[in-house]
């Protein structure tokens, strides 16, 4: 292969730079790297008569950073070229400068009261809406801000480290404008931060451009192309600024989306560029590392959170609209008057003591037939009306999509709605009057199936009477209370068994499968947020404690160990051991009534859905609705005979406890398909399957909430036609979804159709699009398992410092899921976490329990090497030595 005659030349001249000013001087030389640091004498003594600043500034150095990019496009758009790269380098320079104030080379951390902040904000000005999305928290983001407190460019490159501000003016700023310097520098700085999201990523390009695929789907047209045009999307939001402009919804909206852009193109030349010019690592690594050096990130900063898109707060528009809609008195179904009153009923809210949103409640309602004379139930579900504070086309609402779930990590939440909404007036509250969507349903009390023709769907009015936690429940069913002054309770329990019973006998997943694997979530606590945390092991110097909470998953539902959140792996003698598996209930009856009571109401909608769009054109009112019907095909286990057998084998041997058998029937899972055709849902043993019950969490849920909503808007709209009574004047079309053609023809038949005058009022003006969001929840699931599979890793890293010789963690072996490579999946009983292993041993067969020791552990990069202990050389052939682990695996 022949070089360049450019590129054989380049070594030469960086070498050249590199020895600039009589190889006394520590100089940046236009932006390349010197293969060397000078002592920090022989820097002081340059400092006294030439400024590294300055020499950053050089014409020399000026022609080496045109040759760092010879034939690509400045990543500064400007319309001229030489002018591009000219300030392209100052910005470098003036970031550099600041970066080197808050972080000298030296390493050392100046005190911030020594920091000199300009009194001269410009260049924080313009910086300061240009960061959103970039930090996990709100404070790294006013940290990014406020690096540009420093100074402008004028001040910040005249000025020496330890001298008298310079006279002369540096060539790098001449002719240019002074705020293009700073939004050049803005640029840069994105580039590092979007360099720093990238350590710790798996996998080939194209797996991760697929990953980041929603990212482009949220995307403004202007804002669709290569790096350059990003960042000319931005300089020109920047150039046509107002005073006031990144004070309205638009330009807030706009920021967020670039955000997005620049995390999917991960344009790394202005980032590279800055970290040469600060002798940094030039990779993600060493940005990184200057972004947790300057405080902007934290040692734990969550980068798979930040490449997702997610985004990290709610701006000040965000939060002004959450006020607006928290004081809107407008409600349509109040009216329509089809928001019935169900404030006598007793209503129980059931969740964990620490949730603040709640958006479900149930209740059961007693009667006496008044044909048989037989006492009759109807059980309630009470879900939160989100849609009633979050209408359609409303600010609040374009937040939640830009969201579309809520994100529950093992070191904070990110709520799909801002937390004065979501914990406010939308959620269900204790003894305080709550807009909700309410279903009612009767059951045959032999086997719980549901009556079909009982389902009863209407927007409501609730009270709760009982706000209670799982554990409470449990205490007042085990005590008796829920079968006698709380009788609602036992009655909701003994449905559920019922149900569950019968669905396990439908769902081929659970009627084969009578064990489940434990699965383990990290809980991190910042000691100074809580002065409860766990002891112990918070010895580290990162304010961070971490303990586990282990559950089992049932069917749909999890099921919360009693104490899991306090219980922590011990150490004795090098290796661990824990009980904290004996706290796993087979199924806690209050997870077990709540859970089973959802199922049902998703059941419930799904075959009133069903109902509605069987109807004849004669009886249909309201319209069609489109409900999207969630399925999934049962495993087709004749055409992999083989592999079936070997399932069957695993299964009724119970290898492993169950596990074995358990982690083996992954692979003849079908994934989950969401359609308005109704088909059944296999795993969860159901015909019909709409989910709905999450509204306040889950923007699909919020869709069908406000599809369902418009559909009894409609009806009532058409009973009122019918009638003659006039339609609130109130009432548009986005109310309605528009009115359709059934009720464009009524409205022509029947008289008194005052307030539908408008014929915009039959077009659906917003329609529902249940695809919206769902590439970002698939981000959501990502950003879930690699942060449990960081905060693990560094519990276990933290195990492993706290001991005093290398621990041993009891292994079962799983399976094998690559032979020529010998790679397994294991499971660590001590703290129900599974992992890979590669054999060191040769073939290694289900149920196998080895004695594994945790070698290099890196839970940025993902990565733990696990290797045989010496207990035993690592393999037994017994479940384990454990009497009391040997009982609770039988």
């Amino acid at each position: 292969m022949t070089m360049s005659p450019r590129l054989l030349c380049a070594p030469i001249i960086i070498g050249l730079l590199q020895l600039v000013d009589d190889s006394n001087a520590f100089t940046f030389s236009g932006g390349l790297v010197p293969s060397f640091q000078a002592p920090a004498s022989r820097r002081l003594k340059l400092n006294h008569r030439s400024s590294p600043i300055e020499s950053l500034s050089s014409s020399t150095g000026l022609s080496a950073y045109k040759s760092a990019f010879p034939k690509e496009e400045p990543w500064i758009p400007v319309t001229n070229r030489e002018e591009g790269r000219r300030l392209e380098q100052a910005s470098v320079d003036y970031l550099a400068a600041l970066i080197f104030k808050l972080v000298p080379f030296d390493g050392s951390v100046p005190d911030a009261g020594d920091i000199e902040k300009s009194d001269d904000m410009s260049a924080y000005e313009i910086a300061k809406p240009h960061f959103i999305d970039l930090s996990c928290t709100l404070a790294g983001e006013i940290s990014f801000q406020n690096i540009f407190k420093l100074g402008p460019p004028s001040k910040i490159l005249l000025e020496t480290r330890f001298g008298e501000p310079t006279p002369v003016l540096p060539e790098s700023l001449e002719n240019l404008d002074e705020s293009d310097v700073v939004m050049g520098a803005v640029l840069a700085l994105q580039s590092v931060a979007v360099m720093g999201m990238q350590v710790g990523v798996k996998g080939p390009p194209r797996i991760q451009t697929g990953r980041l695929s929603h990212l482009w789907e949220g995307a403004e047209e202007s804002n669709q192309g290569s790096s350059y045009q990003v960042n000319s999307y931005i300089w020109k939001q920047w150039q046509d600024k107002s005073d006031t402009v990144f004070n309205n919804s638009e330009e807030e909206y706009n920021h967020s989306t670039v955000a997005r852009r620049l995390k999917f193109d991960r344009n790394e030349r202005g980032g590279m560029a800055v970290l040469k010019k600060l002798s940094r690592k030039q990779n993600a690594r060493g940005a990184f590392e200057l972004l947790v050096a300057l405080g902007v990130w934290n040692v734990h900063e969550d980068v798979v959170l930040l490449r997702s898109g997610f985004p990290t707060r709610f701006s000040e528009v965000d939060d002004l609209a959450a006020t607006e809609a928290m004081t809107s008195t407008y409600d349509p179904d109040t009216l329509l008057k089809i928001r019935k009153d169900f404030r006598m009923m007793k209503v129980y809210t059931i969740d964990s003591s620490s949730t603040s949103e709640i958006d479900d409640g149930i209740s059961i309602q007693a009667f006496t037939d008044p044909t048989t004379g037989d006492l009759r139930k109807r059980y309630w579900i009470h879900i939160a009306d989100a849609d009633r504070w979050a209408p359609r086309n409303s600010r609040i609402l374009e937040a939640a999509k830009q969201r579309s779930t809520s994100i529950y990590l093992p070191n904070r939440s990110y709520s799909m709605f801002p937390s004065k909404l979501a914990s406010g007036v939308m959620s269900l509250k204790h003894t305080v009057d709550t807009c909700a969507l309410s279903l009612g349903v009767e059951v045959d009390p032999v086997d719980g199936s549901i009556v079909e023709e009982s389902i009863v769907v209407t927007p409501s009015l609730v009270r709760v009477s009982y706000r209670l936690t799982y554990d409470q429940v449990d205490e007042m069913l085990e005590e008796g209370v829920g079968y006698n002054e709380e009788w609602e309770l036992g009655s909701m329990v003994s449905i559920a068994t019922k149900r569950r019973k019968v669905r396990i006998e439908k769902s081929s997943l659970d009627r084969l499968l009578s064990v489940k694997i434990p699965q383990v979530t990290p809980r991190v606590v910042f000691k100074d947020e809580s002065e409860s945390v766990s002891r112990e092991l918070d010895e580290n110097d990162d304010n961070v404690a971490i303990s586990l909470n282990i559950e089992v998953s049932n069917n749909g539902g999890r099921n919360s160990t009693s104490g899991a959140e306090e219980a922590t792996a011990t150490i004795g003698n090098g290796a661990i051991s824990s009980k904290i598996q004996e706290g796993i209930p087979d199924v806690s009856p209050a997870n077990l009534l709540v859970t089973e009571m959802m199922i049902m109401a998703n059941e419930a909608l799904g075959r009133w859905g069903v109902q509605r769009s069987t109807e004849s054109k004669e009886e249909k009112e309201g319209g069609f609705i489109d409900l999207p019907y969630r399925s999934q095909a049962a495993p087709l286990f004749s055409e992999r005979p083989t592999e079936y057998e070997h399932f069957m084998k695993l299964q009724s041997d119970m290898v492993g406890g169950g596990y074995c058998a358990a982690w083996y029937m992954r692979r003849f899972s079908t994934p989950v398909s969401v359609s308005s055709e109704p088909m059944p849902h296999a795993a969860m043993g159901l015909d019909y399957y709409v989910q709905w019950t999450s509204p306040i969490r889950r923007y699909s849920d919020l869709q069908v909430q406000a599809v369902v909503k418009r559909y009894l808007r409609r009806k009532q709209v058409l009973e009122l036609l019918r009638d003659g009574q006039p339609v609130p004047s109130q009432i548009s079309a986005t109310d309605l979804g528009g009115l359709g053609k059934e009720l464009r023809l009524a409205r022509n038949n029947i008289s008194g159709d005052e307030g539908l005058e408008d014929d915009n009022l039959f077009t659906d003006m917003s329609p529902i699009n249940y695809k919206d969001g769902t590439g970002l929840i698939k981000a959501a699931r990502f950003v879930q398992n690699g942060s449990n599979e960081y905060w693990m890793l560094e519990y276990i890293k933290r195990l492993k410092q706290k001991a005093k010789d290398d621990i041993e963690f009891e292994c079962m072996v799983l399976g094998c899921f690559n032979e020529e490579k010998q790679l397994y999946s294991i499971f660590i009983h001590e703290i129900a976490f599974e992992y890979k292993y590669r054999s060191e041993k040769g073939q290694l067969n289900p149920g196998d329990t080895i004695w594994l020791t945790p070698m290099d552990i890196n839970p940025r990069m993902g990565l733990m090497t696990l290797t045989l202990s010496a207990r035993s050389r690592g393999l037994k052939q017994t479940v384990s030595q454990s009497t009391e682990t040997a009982e609770l695996r039988k």
